[in-house]
């Protein structure tokens, strides 16, 4: 792959504190973190998600799951709820998926607190979107899961979430800038991944972000296709992604 391109990640969060974007600009030679943003309001959220990049990897779900979605709209129309498993209800198959390969079990939607930044998310997407959204991947939005992603990777993938963990995050922040010697950043930008949580979460989808479109993620298998473009897809990267996110042969000396 020739040219410059760029990618973006997001970890959303219900609100904007705790919302966090990051830019990151690739060459044939490395590439370079250019910004982290931090407490982004859904005004500058509809401005990201429609700037002219490659990729935007977004740590929120795309979707709900089928069975959840078709029980709770028979309820609402005064019919019988159904008989779905509660696990049925609770997982998409992207979350089977995702657990079965990756050993990682990805937050309810339906049932646990990421509803809410789900729900935000969906209501931005389509503002800017409309019902353009391809929630396989497929288009210019990915949905990521940074504890899944660094597990492949061989990177530690918990413990370092919230401010008693902050020592635990500089380590992990650390061991990623030693292992992507081609990623560069000034002092300051990376100062702001070492010290937030979400925005070292942003880094990360904005690296599974450039995998996918190097055709380095897992594909949908072919029965779940279907599923995925109504409940959304984690895209996992492959084993030994993370050190093909750049040419290396191509680049400087001092980023093999």
């Amino acid at each position: 792959m020739t040219g410059v391109a760029v990618t973006v990640g997001v970890d959303v969060a219900s609100q904007p504190a705790g919302t966090a974007a990051c830019l990151v600009r690739w060459d044939v030679t490395g590439a370079t973190l250019e910004s982290v943003e931090h407490d982004v309001d859904d005004a500058r959220m509809a401005t990201i998600l429609i700037e002219p990049v490659a990729k935007i990897g977004l740590d929120v779900p795309l979707g709900w799951p089928r069975d959840f979605v078709a029980a709770v709209a028979r309820h609402h129309g005064g019919r019988s709820f159904g008989v779905a498993s509660t696990e049925r209800l609770a997982r998409r198959e992207t979350d089977r998926w995702v657990k079965t390969e990756t050993g990682q079990l990805p937050l309810s939607v339906s049932t646990d607190r990421i509803a809410y930044p789900a729900m935000r998310m969906a209501r931005l997407l389509g503002q800017v979107a409309g019902d353009a959204v391809d929630r396989t991947g497929a288009g210019r939005f990915v949905e990521v899961y940074p504890a899944a992603a660094l597990r492949v990777w061989g990177m530690p993938y918990r413990s370092y979430k919230r401010e008693a963990n902050r020592k635990v995050l500089r380590d992990v922040s650390e061991r990623l800038r030693h292992r992507c010697g081609w990623l560069v950043a000034d002092d300051g930008t990376w100062s702001d991944v070492t010290h937030s949580d979400h925005a070292f979460d942003a880094l990360i989808c904005a690296l599974v972000a450039r995998a996918h479109q190097r055709d380095l993620c897992h594909p949908i298998p072919r029965d779940l296709h279907a599923a995925a473009a109504r409940e959304g897809w984690i895209a996992v990267p492959t084993r030994g992604s993370l050190d093909r996110l750049v040419d290396v042969a191509a680049a400087p000396e001092r980023y093999r």
